[in-house]
């Protein structure tokens, strides 16, 4: 298994385009480098191998599963999905409004309204830890993203000085070495360091607090 952990994730959102990084990391599979979305899930699969992006408040993670004996070339792939994305134009829209959906849905979720009143809470209004634990954003927030503010998101915080790669297995320091020297060693150093957001003492008084939806089951 190996994670790249790319620092920022949905902290560093613009405060009136929050969802992006969220947006931007379900995209980063569809399609790269030479490869198609298809070709892409192809090679996957071949490789017998698997490759998800989540996004947390902090940073957004890309995690491959693959059998040791197709690991280089797996790694190979994942250095191609995180340096060269294509970001497809109809991929943006369908995955615009597969978040705008999950968004639409998130009143009917009394976890998600407790959570995001906790974090409110904690937190304050207007605090990037008050949003969405992970990276949802807002509906009008990834409505005005465009195309293009995916590629400057990519473009600044996917850099190697901005990551982590944690790898497990039955593998050697030596040997992780010589299998990060293909894609991912040649991975341009370009962009910035996210830091950490920072966040107050305290916001709320302890108490019970009370959400009321009328109708909710």
């Amino acid at each position: 298994v190996a994670s790249l952990i790319v620092r920022g994730g949905a902290g560093v959102d613009p405060g009136d385009k929050q969802g992006l990084a969220r947006l931007t990391a379900s995209l980063l599979t569809a399609g790269a480098g030479t490869m198609s979305e298809e070709k892409l899930a192809d090679a996957m699969a071949r490789l017998d191998a698997t490759l998800q992006a989540t996004t947390d408040l902090d940073t957004v993670t890309l995690t491959l599963v693959a059998p040791k004996e197709q690991v280089k070339e797996a790694l190979d792939v994942l250095g191609t999905v995180v340096a060269a994305p294509k970001f497809p134009a109809a991929a943006v829209e369908r995955e615009r409004k597969k978040q705008i959906s999950e968004l639409e849905n998130l009143p009917n979720e009394p976890r998600l309204l407790s959570r995001a009143t906790v974090r409110r809470l904690l937190y304050g209004a207007g605090n990037p830890y008050a949003a969405q634990g992970d990276g949802l954003g807002t509906k009008s927030g990834v409505s005005k993203i465009t195309r293009a503010d995916i590629t400057d998101f990519h473009h600044r915080w996917f850099n190697p000085a901005n990551s982590e790669i944690v790898i497990v297995g039955d593998i050697g320091q030596a040997e992780v070495e010589a299998l990060l020297s293909g894609n991912l060693g040649r991975w341009s150093s370009v962009g910035s360091q996210a830091t950490a957001v920072s966040v107050p003492a305290k916001v709320a008084a302890p108490g019970v607090y009370l959400i009321d939806q009328p109708g909710m089951e």
